[in-house]
């Protein structure tokens, strides 16, 4: 009786464990996910840097696509329009030369 007492404890320990492992996994595969939907270079804010300035450079990168912008910035496109209305930037087509001057 005692050896299948041990064995129902070690059945259900590697239950536990197979329940753990099915955890990380499903874990990893959504820090996977996130990576990969993640925008190509996300621009950190500088203490230097204006707010002005990193909106300049996202858009830059973006080659003025302001939806691309916006995930580049890590904002909603409706706080990127608006931001570009606050420091009265020209709105340039997705696709033109965008110059950081």
């Amino acid at each position: 009786m005692r050896f299948e007492a041990e064995v129902e404890v070690l059945r259900h320990q590697v239950n536990q464990l197979t329940k753990e492992n099915t955890r990380l996994r499903s874990i990893v595969g959504v820090i996977k996910r996130a990576v990969q939907e993640a925008p190509e270079s996300v621009i950190p804010l500088h203490k230097e840097e204006s707010t002005r300035d990193r909106l300049i450079r996202s858009l830059a990168i973006s080659k003025g696509n302001r939806n691309k912008a916006a995930k580049i910035m890590g904002i909603a496109r409706s706080s990127l329009y608006l931001a570009i209305k606050k420091y009265d930037l020209p709105r340039v087509r997705s696709g033109n030369n965008v110059s950081l001057s």
